[in-house]
């Protein structure tokens, strides 16, 4: 069956596998190769309709256009989402979720570009915000996916040391959306391995290995083109002292800026003061090792019906060292309020 409508090559990633064809797919010379509603079962077959499939140019467009106006729709939704919010660690636990759906499914995600860079600017504009809460979420969210987990808690730490840098929105964007991105081809291995306790097998080694470069294929497939952000992708396994992986060698970083700019005592970790009570960190203070603390109870006494606030400047309060979050015998959730922010 052929069809003499005018026709235009699909966009990149508009065939997706397990997902039905929203048009009917011809080849060049217009003889349909599938009908619209059917279902593409296997990555040949995806990559051979890729090549050469060719669809209507008006329903291409309207079909286009739709999407468009539907990830519109989606990203005001979570904007609204996260404007009602005036607390910084509901709103990071809710880029998390967000997260974790995006990686998991990687390239079944339509349009896993926009995804990417959405939450990217979400992080950006939360971190102008609420830079010490940020901070906190990576101490105090619980999760189940430690593959998206991770890559949310490195962007969010590379968010807040990015506008320390003075760092633009345009310039930071790569930055994150590396991020977020750098394990796409094993976030689904990281979850398996977090709870294996046999030694990694061949093939996950070779996984491990690879996913720096197959992380960078696949976000090429989804049709990001920034170099900076592939070059970030492909790099973020090598060490200074070229015993990284894959290629060997390492490009400086900024880790003297890390310890200042979080601090010895990060918010949201806990600490035991001179008072023998156990506290949690809210904010970086003026020095690394006195941040600003809310304690929440002596180390042989219950919990304090609120956390009362700690001078650490004072040699009373002043911090001794780190303490486990267990020492402070509540929930996590407890303490989301200490960044509240009408």
């Amino acid at each position: 069956m052929t069809d003499s409508s005018p026709k235009v090559k699909l966009p990149r990633n508009f065939v997706r596998q397990g997902q039905q064809v929203p048009v009917d797919i011809y080849a060049k010379n217009g003889v349909l190769l599938l009908k619209k509603g059917h279902y593409v079962l296997t990555d040949a077959q995806r990559d051979r309709l890729g090549r050469m499939g060719h669809g209507d140019s008006e329903e291409v467009a309207a079909r286009l256009e739709r999407e468009r106006l539907e990830r519109a729709a989606q990203r005001e939704k979570d904007a609204q989402q996260l404007r009602s919010s005036a607390n910084p660690l509901q709103e990071m636990a809710f880029l998390q979720r967000r997260a974790e759906g995006v990686l998991l499914h990687g390239l079944a995600v339509r349009d896993l570009s926009a995804s990417l860079m959405d939450m990217a600017d979400n992080l950006i504009a939360l971190s102008r915000r609420h830079p010490d809460g940020v901070l906190a979420s990576v101490f105090l969210l619980p999760f189940q996916d430690i593959g998206s987990a991770h890559s949310v808690h490195v962007a969010a730490i590379l968010a807040v040391l990015g506008l320390r840098l003075g760092l633009s929105d345009e310039e930071l964007r790569p930055l994150l959306g590396a991020a977020l991105s750098m394990n796409l081809a094993i976030t689904g291995l990281l979850n398996q391995l977090a709870t294996q306790k046999e030694a990694l097998d061949l093939p996950q080694q070779e996984a491990m290995f690879a996913h720096p470069v197959l992380a960078s294929a696949l976000l090429r497939e989804a049709g990001v083109e920034d170099e900076h952000w592939h070059r970030l992708v492909v790099q973020h396994h090598e060490r200074q002292d070229g015993e990284g992986y894959p290629l060997g060698r390492f490009p400086s970083q900024h880790v003297s800026l890390l310890v200042k700019e979080l601090g010895v005592y990060p918010p949201g970790s806990f600490v035991r003061l001179a008072s023998n009570e156990v506290a949690v960190v809210t904010h970086r203070g003026d020095k690394t090792n006195q941040p600003r603390v809310a304690a929440l109870r002596k180390l042989d006494g219950p919990p304090y019906v609120d956390p009362l606030p700690r001078d650490t400047r004072q040699s009373a309060y002043q911090v001794l060292e780190p303490a486990p979050a267990a020492a402070s015998a509540i929930k996590p959730t407890y303490l989301y309020r200490l960044w509240y922010k009408p």
